[in-house]
C-alpha cells in the first residue's frame, strides 16, 4: 500500500458543511482558482464557504438540472445563444420540464464580437418577445462561456449587456465555465483583432440603477475539463442568490458527490504549485495543437471560426453540402449526410452543427486536442474526401439534377436512392414510421408489405451527384431495389389506407373490406378487426389513423359518409362513437389530441372536438381528397379536385395560400398532398401525366413542390414508370373513352412527418421510390 503524502485520506471536515450541502475543504480551495482570483472578482461575490454546492453525478449537469428546477416552473422557458453545448436540451428540460429558446445570431462568430453586443441583445429581445407570443415566458438565459463548440470567449462589455437584458426582464443569467482555464492569449479573428481573454460573469458587479442584479448572476465550473478529471464527477454552482441557494441545497442532499472524489480532488488544489504547473503546461500543449491545426486548415483550404479556448474548433463545410443553394436551405439532414461520408470515408468524425442547435448550415466542431502526430493526418484524410467531392458553392451552380431532369428552385431532395417493386399491384399509400428506417404500403392486390429500404448489398455512400454535371456516355447506376421484411395478408380487397402506432408495434388498415384492421407488426397478425358487421361500415373504408393515449383509439372514415371511432382496448363491436353530419363519402382524416378532422366529398372539412362535442365546418367547395395538419395544429393543408391546395387558418377559416399551377391537375383521383422539408414546402403527386410510349404507356410520374410561404411552384420531379411496365386494367375517362395511362403519383410520405431528409412516393406503377439520404 502506498505511504506518506501519497496516501489520500478524506478529511473529517469534509462532510461537516451540511448547512450549504458541499464540502468546506473543497469549497476554501477551489476558491483560489484563477478565474475566481480577487483582481477580476470583487470581494464578497464569492462566498463558497455558503454559497457552492458540490454535486453529484454529472459534473455541471448536475447543477444545470437543479437550476432547472430552481429558476423555472414547468413550461416556462430558459433561453441559450447558439450555437451551444449538445446535452443543453437534456440537462435543462428531461427533468424540469422547460422550454429551450433558442438566440440565433448571424453570422456565428458576431456574438464574440465587442462591437456586435448591441446586435447581440436585439437578438435576445427578438426571441424573448417570440417565446411570449407563443405562450412560454423566459426565466433565464444560459450561456456556455467559453463557447461549445466555438470555443471562443465573451468580452466583457457584452457579458455586462447581457446581465442588464436579465435584470430588466427579471432573469437568471447562468454561465457554464467549465472551460474558463483552457485558454490562451494571442489569437487573432479574420480583421486582425485579438480575441478577447476569459472573463467571468462573477466579475460583473451589481448595479440595480441600471438594470444588473448580481443576485441573479450564477457560474458553473466543474473538474472534467481544465483538469481531466471526468471520473470525479464533480460539479461546482456558484450563486449570490440566497432564496434560490436555500431551495437547491435541499436539493443537493440527494446528490452529493464521493467523499473520497472531493478529497482526491482537495488534496490537487492543495499544491498550489501543482495546480500552477498543471495549467501552465496545459495550456502551453493546447495552444500548440491549436495553432497546429489551423494552420493544416489553412493549407487545405478549409475555412474556421477562430478560436482561444476549448478543445475544439467550428469548421464551415456550407460549400461542400450535397445542396447549392445552403444559403435559404436550413435543413441539418444535409449535414447528417456529409458527416456520415466522412467517417465512413475517411476515417474522420465531426460533429454536426445541428446537434449544437446552429441555424447555419455545414457547421461542424472538429476536437484537436489528440496525439499531435493525429492532427496532420486527419486533416490531409479531411481534405482529400471533400476534394473527392467535387462540389462547389451555390454560385457556380445555378441548378441541380436528378434523373437527368433538371430542378427549378431550391427545394432539397436528392438522388431516387431505392425502389420497393411489386410489378403485380398499384402502391395505393405509404408510410414511414418513426424514426424513418422501413417503409409499409398497401396495395391493390390485397397485400400489405414492409420493406426496409436501406440496400442489403451495401451501405448507402453519400453522393455529390445532385449538384455535379453528367459526363456525356456514362450510364446512371442502377437504383437498388429494397428488401422484403414480412407480408401482411388478409385483405379481401384492395388496401387503401394505412396508420402505424407511435410506438411502431402495431398498425391498422382500412380498404374495399368494410372494415378496419389491427395488426401486430412483428408476428404479421391482426389482432383486432373492427366493422364487418352491423355496427360498421357498410361500404368500403377510405381512411384510418390511431388517436387517444397511447393510441389506443382507430378512427375509420368510410364510402359510407360516416366517421367511426374504436376502442382498441375494449372487445366490443361497436364503435365507441359515429360521426355522420358528412354528406358524401370521407376520403381523408387528421387527428390531434381531442380532436378528429374529415374531408369529405361534398367539399367540406368537418372539425370534431370529441370532448367538447363541437363540430366546425370549413367550406372549401371542391371535393376534398387530402388533409395534413401543421406541426404546430394552427393550419391545414387541403387537397381538392379543383386543382388546387389550399392552406387553411384553422381559428379563422380562412384561405392563407392556395398551391396550383397550369400544368398540374387533381380532378380525378385522389392524389395526396403533404408538408415536407420542415414544413417548407408543399409537396403533391401528379394525376395524369402524358404517356411517353404507345397509347401513353410508359409515362413517368411528377412529384410537385411549392413554396409554403410565398405559393410558388419550386420545383417538379420526374419518377419513371419501371421498364417494359404494362397496366393490367383499362382506364375509361368521363367521356368513355379509354385514357392515356402514365404512373400516376397518388399516395406519398416523408420521414419524420415532414422533418426528416427522405420521402416516398408511389402510384399506379407499383413502384415506391424513396428519395433522400439512408
Amino acid at each position: 500500500m502506498a505511504s506518506g503524502k501519497h496516501v489520500i485520506k478524506p478529511s473529517s471536515r469534509a462532510l461537516a458543511n451540511l448547512e450549504s450541502g458541499g464540502f468546506i475543504d473543497l469549497e476554501n480551495e477551489a476558491s483560489k482558482l484563477p478565474q475566481y482570483d480577487p483582481a477580476t472578482c470583487p470581494d464578497g461575490v464569492i462566498d463558497l464557504s455558503g454559497a457552492i454546492n458540490a454535486t453529484r453525478y454529472g459534473d455541471v449537469m448536475g447543477p444545470k438540472d437543479m437550476m432547472a428546477f430552481g429558476m423555472c416552473d414547468p413550461g416556462e422557458g430558459i433561453m441559450v445563444i447558439t450555437p451551444t453545448y449538445i446535452m443543453f436540451p437534456h440537462d435543462l428540460c428531461a427533468r424540469a420540464g422547460v422550454s429551450l429558446i433558442k438566440v440565433n445570431p448571424e453570422p456565428i462568430e458576431s456574438q464574440f464580437d465587442e462591437k456586435s453586443a448591441p446586435l447581440l441583445i436585439e437578438e435576445i429581445s427578438r426571441a424573448y418577445i417570440a417565446a411570449l407570443a407563443d405562450g412560454i415566458v423566459p426565466k433565464a438565459l444560459l450561456l456556455c462561456n467559453p463557447s461549445n463548440p466555438c470555443g471562443r470567449t465573451y468580452p466583457s462589455t457584452s457579458l455586462v449587456e447581457i446581465a442588464r437584458f436579465c435584470g430588466q426582464k427579471n432573469m437568471h443569467l447562468l454561465s457554464d465555465e467549465i472551460y474558463a482555464m483552457s485558454t490562451f492569449a494571442g489569437i487573432t479573428d479574420a480583421d486582425g483583432q485579438t480575441l478577447p481573454p476569459f472573463t467571468s460573469v462573477l466579475s460583473i458587479q451589481d448595479d440595480p440603477p441600471r438594470g444588473v442584479l448580481a443576485e441573479n448572476i450564477h457560474c458553473m465550473y466543474g473538474a472534467s475539463k481544465d483538469f481531466g478529471c471526468g471520473g470525479l464527477r464533480l460539479g461546482f454552482l456558484v450563486t449570490r442568490n440566497e432564496l434560490l441557494w436555500r431551495s437547491l441545497r435541499r436539493l443537493v442532499l440527494f446528490t452529493w458527490v464521493s467523499t473520497f472524489s472531493t478529497a482526491f480532488f482537495t488534496h490537487f488544489l492543495l499544491d498550489e504549485e501543482a495546480v500552477g504547473r498543471h495549467l501552465k503546461i496545459y495550456r502551453e500543449r493546447l495552444e500548440a495543437q491549436y495553432r497546429l491545426t489551423t494552420q493544416l486548415l489553412k493549407e487545405s483550404g478549409i475555412p474556421f471560426v477562430p478560436a482561444n479556448s476549448g478543445v475544439f474548433i467550428f469548421i464551415k463545410l456550407t460549400a461542400w453540402l450535397d445542396h447549392g443553394e445552403h444559403s435559404a436551405e436550413r435543413d441539418g439532414s444535409r449535414e447528417m449526410r456529409l458527416c456520415r461520408y466522412l467517417l465512413h470515408e475517411a476515417g474522420v468524425f465531426l460533429s454536426p452543427g445541428e446537434l449544437s442547435l446552429s441555424t447555419v448550415p455545414g457547421c461542424f466542431r472538429l476536437v484537436y486536442t489528440d496525439k499531435r502526430e493525429y492532427m496532420p493526418i486527419a486533416i490531409q484524410r479531411l481534405a482529400k474526401a471533400l476534394e473527392e467531392l467535387k462540389l462547389r458553392p451555390a454560385s457556380q451552380s445555378s441548378s441541380s439534377s436528378m434523373s437527368g431532369q433538371n430542378i427549378k428552385g431550391t427545394m432539397n431532395v436528392a438522388e431516387d436512392l431505392t425502389r420497393v417493386s411489386r410489378r403485380t399491384s398499384i402502391a395505393r399509400f405509404l408510410l414511414c414510421p418513426s424514426p424513418g428506417t422501413y417503409i409499409l404500403t398497401g396495395s391493390a392486390d390485397r397485400n400489405i408489405r414492409l420493406y426496409n429500404p436501406a440496400s442489403h448489398n451495401q451501405p448507402q455512400r453519400y453522393s455529390s451527384a445532385i449538384n455535379s454535371s453528367k459526363t456525356p456516355g456514362t450510364t446512371k447506376p442502377a437504383v437498388p431495389e429494397a428488401r422484403l421484411i414480412q407480408t401482411y395478408t388478409a385483405h379481401g380487397y384492395e388496401v387503401l389506407d394505412l396508420s402505424v402506432s407511435s410506438d411502431n408495434e402495431r398498425f391498422a388498415s382500412v380498404g374495399g373490406d368494410r372494415a378496419a384492421f389491427l395488426w401486430d407488426v412483428a408476428t404479421a397478425k391482426t389482432i383486432r378487426r373492427f366493422g364487418g358487421n352491423a355496427h360498421g361500415h357498410t361500404a368500403r373504408v377510405n381512411c384510418v389513423s390511431f388517436a387517444g393515449d397511447g393510441d389506443s383509439l382507430v378512427i375509420s372514415g368510410g364510402f359510407d359518409t360516416s366517421v367511426r371511432v374504436w376502442d382498441a382496448k375494449s372487445n366490443s363491436a361497436k364503435p365507441i362513437q359515429v360521426l355522420d353530419e358528412a354528406k358524401d363519402a370521407i376520403t381523408a382524416l387528421a387527428v390531434r389530441d381531442a380532436e378528429v378532422i374529415a374531408g369529405s366529398v361534398d367539399g367540406r372539412v368537418r372539425s370534431y372536438d370529441v370532448r367538447m362535442g363541437r363540430c366546425v365546418t370549413d367550406v372549401i367547395g371542391a371535393s376534398v381528397t387530402s388533409l395534413k395538419l401543421t406541426r404546430d395544429g394552427k393550419a391545414m393543408l387541403v387537397g381538392s379536385l379543383d386543382s388546387k391546395i389550399r392552406l387553411m387558418d384553422r381559428e379563422s377559416g380562412t384561405c392563407l395560400k392556395t398551391y396550383a399551377d397550369d400544368g398540374w391537375r387533381n380532378e380525378e383521383l385522389r392524389v395526396q398532398a403533404v408538408l415536407g422539408s420542415k414544413e417548407k414546402y408543399v409537396i403533391a403527386g401528379d394525376e395524369l401525366t402524358a404517356g411517353t410510349g404507345p397509347s401513353g404507356l410508359n409515362g413517368d410520374g411528377k412529384i410537385w413542390a411549392w413554396d409554403l410561404l410565398t405559393g410558388k411552384l419550386v420545383a417538379t420531379v420526374r419518377v419513371p414508370c419501371p421498364e417494359g411496365f404494362e397496366p393490367k386494367k383499362r382506364m375509361l375517362g368521363k367521356d368513355g373513352k379509354e385514357k392515356e395511362r402514365s404512373n400516376v403519383i397518388s399516395c406519398m410520405a416523408w420521414r419524420a412527418d415532414g422533418w426528416g431528409d427522405q420521402f416516398c412516393v408511389g402510384g399506379t406503377s407499383g413502384i415506391a421510390t424513396v428519395f433522400g439520404s439512408l
